[in-house]
């Protein structure tokens, strides 16, 4: 690497020697392939974030869509559970027997 060292007379004309642009041009490319890591490890780490976020997305629509197809099939559980209560009623009435009282009887 060629170091620049700018003498009286150069720095009163301001002009610069072949010396100082080729230390410039090290020195401007070196800035530029850290400038380019810098934007590629960016963007990388935007587009990887953005692909996690997606996916985490869903796997989450996944599970909301399994929740409320659960949620669509309660009422029609709850209403046979009530069809079958009135029905389990019914033959208890005819029979005399109730289920409720009697069964701690059927156990022993």
């Amino acid at each position: 690497m060629v170091k620049y060292r700018m003498s009286q007379t150069c720095i009163n004309t301001k002009t610069w020697s072949k010396e100082a642009y080729i230390y410039l041009d090290k020195e401007l490319i070196i800035a530029l392939v850290a400038m380019a890591g810098t934007l590629m490890g960016s963007f990388g780490g935007i587009i990887t974030s953005s692909k996690l976020t997606s996916y985490r997305l869903g796997k989450l629509e996944e599970k909301v869509d399994k929740h409320n197809s659960f949620a669509e099939r309660m009422p029609v559980v709850e209403e046979k559970i009530k069809v079958l209560n009135h029905r389990v009623e019914d033959i208890e009435n005819i029979t005399g027997v109730n289920a409720k009282t009697d069964n701690a009887n059927f156990t022993k």
